[in-house]
């Protein structure tokens, strides 16, 4: 009996456990849930899936998901935006209970810049009265890399460009590339003084060229007579041009014509941002110059121009107000003369103003030269400078003999002067990860010397995690300017200061390659850099990426 009684309350405590197992598995299979990790081989369009819960995005990737997630009747949400699935596949489930569980689900889907840019952006899942949370996630426009030397850095040629003109940019002595930017895509705009060309997939187009008609929004026809410069956003969306004009209109009569516009890339239309008249023929000074507020409204002659992810606009502003007895002929000899094919000199007798447009219009002056005409910002030389593509950096360059330039820091985020950076005296520790000793540096610190005349200053760039980028000798190095430090980005550590017999190739392993002739251009959205070599007044450029080739 009492046997009896014992099995029959074994009995009645496993059918509770299951009871309670089975409820657990019921709640579990009719709420969401997110995965950390999963692994499935077979049995699946997605397979293999070797997946582990993302730490970071970029935006446009096509990211995924999985776990529990309903994606037909659910809303899922990364910083607070509705994902918009893509793709979607049942998984085995690789998890135990004691009844039998349905399939988990993966979800896919782009990511997006108006899910935030930055750390911590949230993810959440929302099925069946319940909300759920996943570890939040990165999101950046630009899969920066680590702060260390890559050993699997590959160099490839990815196209050249001889332009169908070619002896009309070698009798003007006109460099084939002036200014140049990519997209996060990888396509590079590039400009001269006679056009606007755009490098994708290996080909090379002509945006416009001079002599072309244009025709603005407002149905304004203009002829391109000069290219001052170009950029292009980092979505490939706009591109931005400055431009000299011939115009059949009154008001042009002895005056020089300068418009910087912006063109919708896919359908080619055109607005004109800003005109402006250069009056080479005045009998009073020219006063009280706009040259902050309301870029319509604005005197500018737009050079140098450059842009950030937020699609704020930046340029040099090198507008020369009218005075009595000068016909603007010297200034204008580096505007629209034979000198703007090149960077070797800037326009004497004008403003040197280093200004920022944001995406409404408002123009501001952010660094100047006092050299002609006072304006606003902290005190430069040059109009040349440097920007973090992620708009929170910009620097500019002072000298007071000509032969060292201070590179002034202006922290755009917090609207004041950042660091200086004085190139006698400000010294970066190195950062050695060279293994082999035959070619690894051995010196403790180094300095920062950057020409801000130097041929389009593309010797340096910033890059998306901040630093800076700089040719030294045969190698490329990178400068932690916040906690001054520097390592080699590619090449040899002892190639950044001596010619080494190994480092003299033009492809293939970067650690070997040469890259004391390079044109820095920039990055794309998943870090790879773009460069170039030649593209002067006599020789075709010749493009390059250098990106990680993982075996």
């Amino acid at each position: 009996m009492k046997n009896t009684f014992l099995l029959a309350l074994l009995g009645i405590l496993l059918w509770c456990g299951c009871k309670k197992v089975d409820d657990h598995a019921a709640l579990v299979a009719n709420q969401p849930w997110l995965s950390d990790s999963y692994t499935q081989q077979t049995g699946t369009h997605l397979a293999p899936v070797n997946w582990t819960y993302p730490t970071a995005w970029v935006v446009g990737d096509t990211a995924m998901l999985i776990g529990n997630l309903f994606p037909y009747s659910s809303t899922i949400t990364v910083g607070n935006v509705p994902i918009k699935i893509v793709d979607t596949a049942i998984l085995t489930p690789n998890y135990t209970t004691y009844s039998s569980q349905p399939q988990i689900q993966a979800v896919r889907f782009v990511v997006t810049a108006d899910m935030g840019i930055g750390s911590n952006r949230q993810v959440s899942v929302t099925a069946n009265g319940v909300t759920i949370y996943g570890a939040p996630v990165s999101i950046r426009l630009v899969n920066a890399g680590s702060s260390r030397t890559d050993t699997t850095l590959w160099v490839d040629q990815i196209a050249s460009w001889v332009p169908d003109n070619l002896n009309d940019y070698t009798t003007n002595k006109y460099n084939m590339v002036r200014s140049i930017h990519n997209d996060r895509s990888g396509n590079i705009y590039f400009d001269n003084q006679l056009s606007v060309q755009m490098l994708s997939n290996g080909i090379t187009s002509t945006i416009l060229k001079k002599n072309d008609v244009l025709r603005d929004d407002k149905g304004n026809d203009f002829t391109v007579k000069n290219v001052l410069g170009s950029t292009v956003s980092f979505s490939g969306q706009t591109l931005y041009f400055s431009l000299e004009t011939n115009e059949n209109t009154p008001d042009v009569a002895q005056s020089y014509v300068f418009r910087l516009c912006k063109m919708d890339i896919a359908s080619k239309n055109i607005t004109t941002l800003n005109r402006t008249l250069v009056n080479q023929q005045v009998t009073a000074n020219e006063t009280q110059v706009p040259i902050q507020g309301d870029i319509s409204h604005l005197k500018l002659v737009a050079m140098l121009l450059n842009i950030d992810y937020n699609d704020n606009l930046f340029f040099t502003n090198y507008y020369s107000p009218g005075k009595a007895g000068n016909n603007q002929s010297i200034w204008y000899r580096y505007v629209g003369g034979n000198a703007a094919g090149g960077w070797s000199g800037e326009p004497i007798g004008g403003y040197v103003l280093i200004s920022k447009m944001d995406v409404s219009g408002q123009v501001r002056g952010l660094m100047s030269s006092s050299r002609s005409y006072p304006a606003p910002g902290i005190r430069i030389f040059s109009g040349n400078y440097l920007l973090d593509p992620d708009g929170k950096n910009l620097y500019g360059f002072n000298t007071t003999n000509y032969i060292a330039y201070d590179m002034i820091q202006y922290n755009l985020v917090d609207d004041e002067q950042g660091v200086t950076i004085n190139p006698r005296q400000t010294a970066f520790n190195f950062q050695s990860f060279e293994t082999d000793p035959a070619y690894k540096q051995t010196t403790p610190s180094g300095l920062l010397f950057i020409n801000p005349y130097n041929r389009l200053l593309r010797s340096v760039i910033q890059l998306a995690n901040g630093n800076t980028l700089q040719v030294s000798n045969r190698s490329l190095k990178s400068y932690d300017i916040a906690n001054l430090a520097y390592y080699t980005y590619a090449g040899t550590e002892i190639g950044m200061n001596q010619d080494i017999e190994q480092q003299v190739n033009l492809t293939g392993l970067a650690k070997w390659v040469d890259f004391s002739k390079a044109t820095l251009i920039g990055q794309d959205k998943n870090g790879v850099l773009y460069f170039m070599r030649d593209g002067n007044t006599t020789t075709p450029p010749i493009f390059y990426k250098l990106y990680p080739k993982k075996s």
